[in-house]
């Protein structure tokens, strides 16, 4: 009986590690397709940065100042979204900043929402401003307030119906690749759920704070490490190979057993 029961359980092993590898959960770091920040300023609403330096989102004071600024960022989505189990979007610190720290939102524009697809900047495409295709601007986005409740507002509609608030997250770090990471549930929701391939987000500091700038790198600076980054891990699809293999793995306990039955009676 100890044999039968040795044999089985060594066979049962085997046949579960072979099933867990074929599920195994596999990790993706997807880079950012465009990005691009607007601003407040009066000279500057109708100004696309798309080609700025960094991408910056700061919050002067709740008062509809003209330094206020906010980011966005667009992804392709993974090849299959539904699969995803966690998700999590990293920014860095291009440029060396002051004074944290600062609450930062992260938005996501719904499937099929106003300028989800939006244009960086001059030369790049996209759909921006109802069609038109036109760089992102604090006039033409969509979404930053024209004016704010003092020291309460963060510069976006939070009650248009194409945003979902998905997280918020302390910027703490104030050096050149200090890195500001969300995640949680409702981004990883957010993931699994797209439908067209297109994943836009909106970041914007919803606390006021006069002196920090989120200077963010974007998705050309020259440091690879510093670019923005979207990390998926997904429930990996067995391939025919690592099926093929639990097969063989449950065909050899099979026999097993009836070897081990047929010596033990």
């Amino acid at each position: 009986m100890a044999t039968r029961n040795t044999a089985r359980a060594t066979a049962m092993s085997a046949w579960a590690a072979v099933f867990v590898s074929a599920r195994a959960a596999t990790a993706a770091i997807i880079p950012a397709d465009a990005d691009t920040f607007v601003q407040r300023q009066a000279s500057a609403v109708n100004t696309n940065f798309g080609n700025n330096a960094n991408v910056a989102a700061k919050n002067h004071d709740g008062t509809a100042n003209n330094a206020d600024r906010v980011a966005f960022v667009r992804f392709t989505a993974p090849a299959a979204p539904a699969a995803v189990l966690s998700a999590s979007l990293t920014l860095t610190q291009g440029a060396a900043t002051s004074s944290t720290p600062t609450t930062m939102q992260l938005f996501g524009i719904r499937d099929g929402g106003f300028n989800e697809n939006f244009v960086e900047g001059a030369g790049e495409t996209g759909v921006a401003a109802s069609g038109a295709n036109l760089p992102l601007t604090w006039n033409n986005n969509g979404y930053t307030d024209a004016v704010q409740t003092a020291g309460t507002d963060n510069n976006v509609n939070d009650a248009s119906p194409d945003l979902v608030l998905l997280d918020a997250r302390v910027a703490t770090g104030t050096a050149v690749g200090s890195t500001l990471a969300f995640f949680g549930p409702q981004l990883t929701a957010f993931v699994a759920a797209d439908t067209n391939g297109t994943l836009a987000f909106i970041v914007t500091a919803s606390t006021t704070n006069a002196t920090y700038l989120g200077l963010f790198a974007p998705r050309d600076n020259a440091d690879t490490s510093l670019r923005p980054a979207l990390r998926t891990d997904a429930d990996a699809v067995p391939e025919p190979a690592s099926l093929a293999a639990v097969g063989v793995a449950a065909v050899g306990l099979l026999a097993r057993r009836r070897a081990v039955t047929r010596s033990g009676s």
